[in-house]
């Protein structure tokens, strides 16, 4: 339960923030009210996290089918949804509350981090946690993610210089291979005299198969 109380108030951040820093609000918050009403809703109805409620699953679970959609059918009466709803408010507002509680003691790290996202679009779990503590100042922020992007940079070039060395090594290789086979010809399978396979030089046997020619072609002149 305290989980999910605690998510809601994660939700409702940035609609607080919008109240205590600009003195208005806007659209920009309609998905987390959603997710965090559907919290709320789940916690009173499936859950039965309600003391007044009480433990049990009011979900409208139940599908009629009008026409071509589904519909929900409700199980419980109208008095009970309307306490539902008031349960539900109740959480919501609370949470609303303790949310803003929490971000008027923090008013210097929210504006703080609300500068570096404006200077930086993006920061990662280390920044937020380096400015919120006030360890490092925005200006070192912004120094040490260029030394990193810097090192990246280095890393990826002597890689890419790394592997182009290897490439290069390979294709040597190859036409070194390519030069020897043009020098001493291929090597092919042959059957030997006792029935088994043996590898010979393609010239070799070539010229071996020439001068054999050459004898018989002999014995026939002679004969």
């Amino acid at each position: 339960k305290t989980d999910m109380e605690e998510q809601i108030m994660h939700l409702l951040g940035g609609r607080v923030a919008e109240k205590l820093v600009l003195k208005d609000i806007s659209t920009g918050a309609s998905n987390d009210l959603e997710r965090a009403t559907t919290i709320a809703r789940n916690m009173i109805t499936k859950y039965g996290m309600s003391e007044k409620i009480g433990p049990i699953n009011y979900s409208e679970s139940d599908e009629v089918f009008l026409g071509r959609d589904f519909t929900s059918r409700k199980n419980f009466s109208e008095s009970l949804a309307s306490e539902i709803d008031k349960e539900i408010k109740l959480i919501m507002e609370t949470a609303f509350d303790r949310t803003e509680e929490i971000l008027k003691e923090h008013m210097d790290q929210l504006n703080r981090i609300a500068d570096a996202l404006l200077e930086m679009e993006t920061i990662d779990a280390v920044q937020f946690e380096q400015l919120f503590n006030d360890e490092k100042t925005l200006e070192e922020i912004k120094q040490d993610s260029q030394d990193q992007a810097q090192a990246k940079e280095e890393a990826n070039r002597l890689e890419a210089e790394k592997r182009a060395a290897a490439e290069e090594a390979e294709r040597k290789a190859m036409e070194e291979q390519l030069r020897r086979h043009m020098e001493k010809g291929k090597r092919v399978a042959v059957m030997g005299t006792d029935g088994s396979m043996v590898f010979q030089d393609l010239t070799r046997l070539r010229e071996k198969q020439e001068a054999e020619k050459a004898q018989e072609q002999e014995k026939k002149d002679e004969s």
